[in-house]
């Protein structure tokens, strides 16, 4: 779930879709579409909500995505399983971990045009959540990570 439609490579606008906050309000999700972690990772279906305030990465995303999470107390480090290649790094910072991806001008996709969104050529950060309760529910997860309500 991302703030920032700069950081998309493609999307494509969605309709009567929400996401519900872990403080309870349900907010907007706007487009879905595709991110480049790096050359290597590509995130699919990810939600644009523009009223939110940061880009988070579900980690389970990214272990179905046959990546490996290592979280230390100050960091953390997301390796490929295949090549067991380090492809991206994040600091602790307040309880999150932020990642810095690379600039995505290099990887843009030919499905967005110029003018449906600007791309920056400054790194982007993504904040991971990670393990804060070891004995949540499922759905208090689900809403945690701020996917779509289940109905």
């Amino acid at each position: 779930m991302v703030h920032s439609i700069s950081i998309f490579t493609s999307y494509r606008p969605v309709h009567n879709t929400v996401v519900k906050l872990p403080n309870g309000t349900s907010v907007h999700v706007s487009h879905i579409g595709s991110i480049f972690l790096s050359p290597n990772l590509i995130l699919h279906d990810v939600l644009y909500v523009p009223s939110f305030t940061f880009n988070l990465i579900s980690v389970s995303k990214l272990t179905s995505l046959f990546c490996y999470l290592i979280f230390l107390h100050n960091e953390c480090f997301i390796q490929d399983l295949i090549h067991w290649r380090t492809i991206g790094r994040g600091q602790a910072k307040e309880g999150l971990y932020l990642l810095q991806l690379p600039p995505v001008h290099g990887f843009v996709s030919q499905n967005v045009s110029s003018h449906d969104a600007s791309f920056s050529t400054k790194p982007h950060t993504v904040s991971f959540v990670s393990n804060a309760c070891n004995n949540a529910s499922v759905s208090i997860w689900h809403q945690r990570m701020g996917h779509p309500s289940f109905s």
